[in-house]
C-alpha cells in the first residue's frame, strides 16, 4: 500500500516505460512532466455545509470534511457555485457530470463526449491505457462517454484492473487480444477504401464531411497500431500485491479504498494519465460508526437533523502515542498490525528491566475492521477475521518474549470485558443467558487465561469468582506496591 504523501510526490514525477518516446511524436517533443487528470464523483453528493467554508480565499476556516485534509490544504483549491446549463437535478445529472450535455433524462436527449474521453483521444496511446474508468458498484456504470454518447463501462473489480496493468497474461489471452486488434484493422481497411471511393463522386460539402470521417478512421488505425505495439511491451513491475476484491456491498469504505489504492500505482507506472472514478452506493447500511441508515435515504435527508448528523464527517480518529498525533486518519484495517509492532518495540526497549505492557485490542469491538487477507480467509465474516487478528498478535508477542528469553519470567493475562451483543455480528455467548449490557452470565462471564511458569499451575481450570477489578490490587501486591493509602478520585 502506498500512502498519500508518496502519491502526491509521484503525481509530479514521470516514470516512462521503455521505448515510450518512440510511440508518440508529441511525447518526444515535450520532455516536461506529463499532465494528468483524476476525476472522482460521489453520485449521491456531499452535505454542502460540512464541505464549503463560509469564507473564500486562502485563509478560510476548515470545515468538517476539509479538516481531514488540513495537512494538504495548500495543495488543492475548492470551487463552489459551479453548474451545467440545462440540468434538472436529481440523478439524471450523473450521466452528464463530465460531458455537460443539456437536459439529461428528457425526450430526445443525446449525451456527448465526456472530458476524460476527450483528453484520452488527444493523448492517444502515449500510455498503455489512454484512460481508466473505475466504479465502486458492480453495475459497471460510469460517467465516461465516447464522442457518440456511448457510456464506457467501468471496471469495478480492483483485482481485474491490477491484472490488466501489471500481471503477464496467458499466451492464449494475448493471442485473443492480438486477433481482436487484427479484426479491428481489417474493418478499418474496408471503411477506408469505401471512403476513398465516395470522395471521387461527392459534392464539395459532402467531401468536407468525408474528409473529417477519413481523418477519424485514420486516427483509429493509428490507435490500433499503437495498441498492438503495447501488447509486445513488458508490463511494469510493482511491489504491491494484487488486491482481493470485496464483494460485501455494505463495505463501501473498503471498496473505495481498494479503488483509490490503484491510483498511485497507475500514476507511478505511467499506465494512464486520465482516470475517472465514480463512487455510488445503494446497497444497505454502510459499515461506518454512527450510521444506521442506508446511504441513498440519507442523501434525501429533508433537513432532518438526525440524518444530517450521520452525513457529517465522523470525529477524526487520530492515532496517538503519548501526547503526539502519529497519524490523523490511520487505516483502520492496519491497526492490529501497528499495535503489534508498537508492543514488540516496547518489549525490546524494556527487556533489561521489569515492565508492564497493557495491550487493549481495538477489535473485536465495533466497528469491525480487519486486514483484507484475514477477511478473505475467514469463515465467520469480519468478526472471525478480527478474532484471527487477536490470535495472530498473541503469537507474535509470545514469539518475541521467547526470542528475548523472557517467556518464563513474564506473567501473561488474556481476558475480555464483556460478552457478545448477539446481533448477527459473529460473536457468541454459547449457552450462557443474556448479552452485553445485561447482568446475566452472557453479559458478564468472559474467558481469563493466565500463564506464568513456576507460579501459575498449568493445565488447570479454576472456578473462583473474580472480576477485572481484582487485577489492579493483585498486580500491585505482586510488585510490593502499597496502594491502600491512596485516595481514588
Amino acid at each position: 500500500m502506498i500512502d498519500r504523501r508518496k502519491f502526491l510526490i509521484a503525481s509530479g514525477v514521470s516514470l516512462a516505460l521503455p521505448l515510450l518516446e518512440s510511440m508518440s511524436p508529441a511525447w518526444a517533443k515535450d520532455a516536461s512532466t506529463p499532465k494528468r487528470a483524476v476525476f472522482l464523483c460521489t453520485t449521491l453528493g456531499l452535505h454542502a455545509p460540512a464541505l464549503f467554508p463560509k469564507k473564500t480565499g486562502a485563509d478560510y476556516e476548515l470545515t468538517d470534511y476539509l479538516g481531514l485534509l488540513k495537512e494538504h490544504r495548500k495543495d488543492f483549491t475548492l470551487f463552489s457555485g459551479l453548474s451545467h446549463a440545462g440540468q434538472g437535478g436529481e440523478h439524471q445529472c450523473e450521466m452528464t457530470w463530465l460531458s455537460a450535455a443539456p437536459n439529461p433524462g428528457m425526450d430526445g436527449f443525446r449525451n456527448s463526449i465526456s472530458i476524460d474521453q476527450y483528453a484520452a483521444t488527444k493523448l492517444g496511446y502515449v500510455t498503455r491505457f489512454p484512460s481508466i474508468s473505475l466504479s465502486s458498484d458492480n453495475t459497471k456504470k460510469s460517467q465516461s462517454y465516447t464522442n457518440s454518447g456511448v457510456m464506457v463501462p467501468a471496471e469495478y473489480r480492483p483485482s481485474r484492473m491490477f491484472a490488466k496493468m501489471f500481471l503477464k497474461g496467458k499466451p492464449e489471452e494475448i493471442a485473443r487480444q492480438k486477433q481482436k486488434l487484427v479484426e479491428g484493422r481489417s474493418i478499418l481497411d474496408e471503411l477506408m477504401s469505401q471512403t476513398k471511393a465516395l470522395l471521387k463522386t461527392s459534392t464539395a460539402t459532402d467531401r468536407e464531411r468525408l474528409e473529417e470521417y477519413f481523418n477519424s478512421v485514420r486516427q483509429a488505425e493509428k490507435d490500433l497500431a499503437q495498441a498492438q505495439a503495447w501488447l509486445a511491451r513488458p508490463k511494469p513491475q510493482v511491489e504491491a500485491k494484487a488486491p482481493h476484491d470485496i464483494f460485501d456491498q455494505t463495505d463501501l469504505i473498503g471498496r473505495i479504498r481498494l479503488l483509490l489504492n490503484l491510483v498511485p500505482l497507475i500514476v507511478q507506472t505511467d499506465s494512464s494519465r486520465v482516470i475517472s472514478i465514480v463512487i455510488q452506493h445503494n446497497h444497505g447500511i454502510p459499515k461506518i460508526n454512527g450510521v444506521d441508515s442506508e446511504h441513498h435515504n440519507l442523501s434525501h435527508h429533508g433537513r432532518d437533523p438526525k440524518r444530517i448528523e450521520q452525513l457529517r464527517a465522523r470525529p477524526p480518529l487520530p492515532l496517538i502515542r503519548d501526547d503526539e498525533v502519529v497519524q490523523e486518519q490511520p487505516d483502520l484495517r492496519a491497526l492490529t498490525e501497528r499495535y503489534a509492532e508498537e508492543a514488540v518495540r516496547f518489549i525490546r526497549e524494556n527487556k533489561e528491566a521489569p515492565f508492564f505492557l497493557y495491550f487493549a485490542h481495538m477489535y473485536v469491538h465495533l466497528p469491525l475492521y480487519a486486514p483484507e487477507p484475514m477477511v478473505n480467509a475467514s469463515e465467520n465474516g469480519d468478526y472471525g477475521a478480527c478474532v484471527a487478528g487477536v490470535d495472530w498478535v498473541t503469537k507474535v508477542l509470545m514469539d518475541e518474549l521467547r526470542r528475548q528469553g523472557l517467556d518464563d519470567d513474564t506473567l501473561i493475562i488474556f481476558t475480555s470485558d464483556n460478552g457478545s451483543r448477539m446481533q448477527n455480528q459473529g460473536g457468541s455467548n454459547g449457552k450462557l443467558r443474556g448479552i452485553k449490557g445485561t447482568t446475566w452470565e452472557g453479559g458478564l462471564r468472559v474467558p481469563c487465561i493466565m500463564r506464568w511458569p513456576g507460579h501459575v499451575s498449568a493445565g488447570e481450570v479454576r472456578n473462583q469468582l473474580a472480576t477485572t477489578m481484582d487485577l489492579f490490587p493483585t498486580l500491585a501486591a505482586l510488585v510490593g506496591a502499597d496502594v491502600r493509602s491512596r485516595a481514588i478520585m
